[in-house]
C-alpha cells in the first residue's frame, strides 16, 4: 500500500473518532449531516477531502464557544452576564434599562414573594 493511502485511511480514522466525541457534545443536526457525508463517501469509495470535513467539524464546534454581547456583539467568555430573557450581555450591557428586556421582572419577585410567604388563616371561634 503506498504510503499516501495509508495516510488518507489515517486521517479518515482521525476524523471518524473526532465524530465520535463530537457527539457526545451536542453540536445538533449540522453533525449528523456530516456523519452522513462521511458515510456515504466511504460507500462510494471517493476519497474524501479529509481536511475540508475536519475544518466543517471544527466550525460546528465553534459555533456552540463563541459567546457574544448580544447589544454590541463583543466576546464575553467567562464574563458574561445571562439575562432572565435568554440573552448574554458584557459587564456595559447587562443592566435590564439598557436594553429593552422583554422579562418581567415585577412579576416575577412578586410571584416569588407570594409563594415564599403563603397567607396564614386563623379558625374562627365559636361564639358561646
Amino acid at each position: 500500500m503506498a504510503p499516501m493511502a495509508k495516510y488518507c485511511i489515517y486521517i479518515y480514522i482521525c476524523v471518524l473518532e473526532l465524530i465520535q466525541d463530537l457527539r457526545h457534545d451536542t453540536c445538533g443536526v449540522e453533525l449528523d449531516l456530516l456523519t452522513a457525508e462521511m458515510e456515504s463517501s466511504k460507500e462510494t469509495g471517493v476519497a474524501v477531502a479529509s481536511a475540508d470535513l475536519a475544518s466543517q467539524i471544527s466550525q460546528v464546534k465553534s459555533k456552540e464557544g463563541l459567546k457574544k454581547c448580544t447589544a454590541c456583539r463583543k466576546l464575553v467568555g467567562l464574563t458574561g452576564f445571562s439575562c432572565e430573557c435568554g440573552d448574554l450581555f458584557c459587564a456595559v450591557h447587562h443592566y435590564s434599562d439598557k436594553y429593552n428586556c422583554p422579562f418581567d421582572y415585577r412579576n416575577a419577585v412578586q410571584n416569588a414573594i407570594g409563594k415564599a410567604n403563603p397567607i396564614i388563616v386563623v379558625e374562627k371561634l365559636n361564639k358561646i
